[in-house]
């Protein structure tokens, strides 16, 4: 399991509920505001005053690992 970063990497992961927060906002704007655009979890929160991540951690207090799939 986990083989890309292993451990490590895991425990620097954020939560999923980082996609569905960002995915809350993106979908409760206008569709014209939206549409062809391409979003990244942390800007889409940061867009909406959301700098703290530190609730996504999947290890309370863990440092997270840079977005792998920009």
């Amino acid at each position: 399991n986990n083989l890309l970063g292993g451990a490590t990497l895991m425990n620097m992961s954020r939560t999923t509920d980082i996609i569905a927060d960002a995915a809350w906002f993106i979908l409760s704007k206008p569709s014209l505001e939206c549409t062809g655009n391409t979003f990244i979890d942390e800007a889409v929160l940061a867009a909406e005053g959301i700098t703290d991540l530190s609730k996504y951690s999947v290890v309370p207090g863990a440092k997270l690992y840079n977005d792998l799939f920009v």
